[in-house]
């Protein structure tokens, strides 16, 4: 069975979903995807990395760069890890994302 970590990246206007996978003990993988009435977005190419750290911080690179060049989506408000904090903990997150605090890191919607 395939181990996924689930987090959504939510502003006001779009949901994008994004996959954490674990294919080893030094090898993830992730994508995300979006589509909504106001953006239609998907990258079905996974990105390899070395850690589940790396894969997280480059999910939230990319989201970031699609907001920067739609100006409909608005900005990023919430990140829900909603089936847990299986490869990479809320406060892992916290870390990363320490220069924008405004951001709510949730784990389950709390």
């Amino acid at each position: 069975m395939v181990t996924i970590q689930e987090i959504n990246f939510r502003t006001k206007n779009t949901l994008f979903t994004a996959h954490i996978k674990k294919i080893n003990d030094s090898k993830y993988n992730c994508r995300i995807s979006s589509d909504d009435k106001n953006n239609s977005f998907s990258n079905n190419q996974a990105h390899y990395f070395s850690s589940a750290k790396q894969c997280f911080k480059a999910l939230y690179e990319e989201i970031q760069t699609n907001i920067s060049h739609n100006n409909t989506i608005g900005t990023l408000e919430i990140i829900n890890n909603i089936n847990n904090c299986i490869f990479i903990t809320k406060e892992e997150q916290q870390q990363i994302l320490i220069d924008t605090p405004s951001i709510d890191i949730q784990v389950n919607g709390k």
